[in-house]
């Protein structure tokens, strides 16, 4: 018994052929590798095939480029069947190809990490239309409620949600290239705990997040709570060395992280700890004061009293602002007023020593 596929997508007035050809012939759409990954469990459905004979209709290209159904084709090679059924279709381009793709799974259980692709691939697909209606640009202005719509359709509930879940997954992405068992870590609180936990962990001192996510990858703890317990118990059970504890991480003129690398210091402009190790700054920075319980900078030093000021910016660049600043999880202002301090206190290739000194 054979079934067919209904493909819920637009597609040319091409009549679709049905065949049946050697699983070994097609290809995988390398979109769904992207987003879905390839470590996909299918031993249940493999074992189903096995029981019922019953392999689902694959959609494919009319180069053999697999549409939908990947995890039959993926069965079916693995219980090496020399034949399965196929649909082909003739789409109107790659666009209508990834919109088949994914509304073909649009019913699947997914993790946060697929959700966020989906969304990316969502935002091309909803691009690509607005290009083909030949909208006013005015009319794409509020971006925002556009991230709403996807968020919804990929299952985050929110743009807000969604631009969080992106800042996670673009994050991991560029852990992985570096240190993939960490990487993996992060995967996992990602789509087995929380967003908000996978956010949180951005936010702190590299050093701290690569102890935490360690504890994981080690299996020594689980999930995120305990990892961080774990550091906690073994910095209250070291012994306490004032001199040693000396860093820009617990210095109270640390601010926010502006990138990967540099970080805001309310003192100095921005700090790159990739160029120098942040003990060695804070130990040869005169300034350096331990941060107690409040994490408010002090702004007592009269160079940091503010002013004010009304800046009007073209409003072509409203959406461009509000989506560099969603993606740090910061308002436009707050993005802003850290560019301006980035090009006013650059790091020195000493890590901001020389800057530090020029200033006092």
């Amino acid at each position: 018994m054979v079934a067919t596929s209904i493909l819920p997508c637009p597609i040319t007035n091409y009549e679709a052929t049905y065949d049946t050809v050697d699983p070994n012939i097609l290809t995988p759409h390398p979109l769904n590798l992207f987003i879905y990954g390839e470590n996909e469990d299918i031993s249940d459905l493999v074992e189903l095939i096995r029981l019922s004979g019953w392999v689902s209709t694959l959609v494919v290209t009319r180069d053999k480029l697999i549409i939908s159904d990947h995890r039959h084709w993926k069965a079916s090679l693995e219980l090496g069947l020399t034949a399965v059924p196929i649909q082909v279709v003739e789409f109107d381009n790659e666009i209508t190809e990834l919109e088949a793709l994914l509304l073909a799974n649009k019913n699947r259980s997914k993790t946060v990490e697929q959700m966020v692709r989906e969304g990316w691939c969502w935002e091309d697909i909803e691009k690509d239309k607005a290009k083909q209606r030949m909208k006013n640009p005015k009319a794409f202005a509020h971006k925002g409620k556009t991230r709403d719509i996807i968020a919804k359709r990929v299952g985050l509930g929110s743009g807000r949600n969604y631009d969080k879940g992106t800042k996670a997954v673009k994050f991991m992405d560029s852990l992985t290239e570096s240190d993939p068992l960490t990487a993996q870590a992060f995967r996992k609180i990602l789509n087995q705990q929380s967003i908000e936990g996978a956010v949180g962990l951005i936010k702190l001192p590299p050093p701290e997040r690569q102890q935490i996510l360690s504890k994981i990858a080690t299996g020594e703890a689980n999930n995120l709570k305990a990892a961080k317990k774990r550091v906690q118990n073994e910095k209250t059970s070291e012994p306490s060395n004032k001199e040693n504890c000396v860093s820009c991480w617990n210095c109270k003129y640390r601010g926010e992280d502006l990138d990967e690398q540099q970080f805001q210091c309310y003192k100095y402009g921005a700090i790159d700890w990739i160029i120098k190790d942040v003990a060695a700054i804070a130990t040869e920075c005169g300034d350096w004061t331990e941060r107690a319980d409040s994490l408010t900078p002090d702004y007592s030093n009269p160079k940091f009293k503010t002013c004010t000021w009304n800046l009007s910016l073209p409003l072509e660049w409203l959406e461009a602002l509000e989506e560099k600043a969603a993606a740090e999880g910061i308002s436009a202002e707050e993005w802003l007023k850290f560019q301006i301090g980035a090009v006013l206190f650059p790091p020195s290739k000493s890590g901001n020593i020389e800057t530090t000194i020029a200033l006092r």
